[in-house]
């Protein structure tokens, strides 16, 4: 079933192995505590993917260490993220500045949203930094403002000391 909202205090996988956790449907969701791997037991990952039209937003610290993955919708992020995310052919949309602590993919049929209305990271332009390797093969969905100023320069993608990806407001 489709819910408006759905707030958790954490998210862990059980005793019985790997979990994925579904957010689906057409309604849009808010996770807004952690999602976490069962610390008694490494076995114990929990994944994350995204279906289904709608957006779900994870805020919070999010220490699982499986894959995230955008398959359909958007999937915002807030916060951070300790294992690897990527777009297969659904939308990753940053809120703020969050941070990705594993690897990051854009995949072909995958698109990244981010918004610039200014040049201040996190409040104006949302920036997300990676820790990790990443790959941009989808495409870039830029939420601009008038006023920019023609030829400013905006990182959106930025890793660790390097900057990955910039954009340039037209």
């Amino acid at each position: 079933p489709d819910a408006s909202s759905a707030d958790a205090a954490e998210a862990t996988s059980p005793n019985a192995g790997a979990r994925t956790l579904q957010l689906g449907g057409s309604a849009n969701g808010i996770l807004s505590g952690g999602i976490a791997d069962n610390a008694s037991n490494a076995a114990n990952i929990v994944s994350v993917t995204k279906n289904g039209s709608g957006t779900w937003a994870t805020r919070g610290t999010n220490t699982h260490s499986g894959l995230t993955t955008a398959s359909a919708g958007t999937l915002a992020l807030a916060g951070s993220l300790a294992g690897p995310l990527t777009a297969t052919s659904g939308t990753l949309a940053p809120l703020g500045s969050p941070s990705v602590g594993g690897n990051f993919a854009i995949n072909s049929g995958g698109k990244f949203r981010t918004r610039i209305n200014g040049s201040s990271p996190g409040t104006q332009s949302y920036e997300l930094t990676t820790a990790a390797w990443s790959s941009h093969a989808g495409t870039p969905d830029l939420d601009s403002h008038p006023g920019l100023t023609p030829g400013s320069t905006f990182t959106q993608i930025g890793r660790a000391s390097c900057r990955e990806r910039v954009f340039r407001a037209v």
